[in-house]
């Protein structure tokens, strides 16, 4: 029996998404040697700092149900920490700052 699965990756400029049809008790980690996985989806698996179903981390021996949504997930390029320090520190500024007339 199959089942499908969706493999989404989001991108800054758009998101790529393909649906499988893999066999019931598919581990997560059996989608990635998958023969008709997109290249640029297998590229992104490699390079993944992160996997996860539903926006959840999961394992690789996960076992796939009927459905779910494989997320791909791309490294930080900021750290959320610093950058709500430096949006903290810009608005401190603006405070300051007199306003124009």
């Amino acid at each position: 029996m199959l089942i499908q699965v969706e493999v989404c990756l989001a991108l800054p400029d758009r998101a790529v998404r393909q649906h499988l049809a893999v066999p019931a008790q598919t581990r997560l980690r059996d989608l990635r040697s998958h023969p008709e996985l997109l290249p640029e989806l297998a590229t992104a698996w490699d390079q993944a700092s992160g996997i996860g179903v539903f926006g959840e981390p999961r394992g690789l021996d996960m076992l796939l149900a009927p459905g779910d949504r494989v997320e791909l997930w791309r490294p930080l390029v900021a750290d959320p920490k610093e950058a709500r320090r430096e949006r903290a520190r810009l608005a401190r500024e603006a405070k300051k700052k007199p306003a124009r007339r």
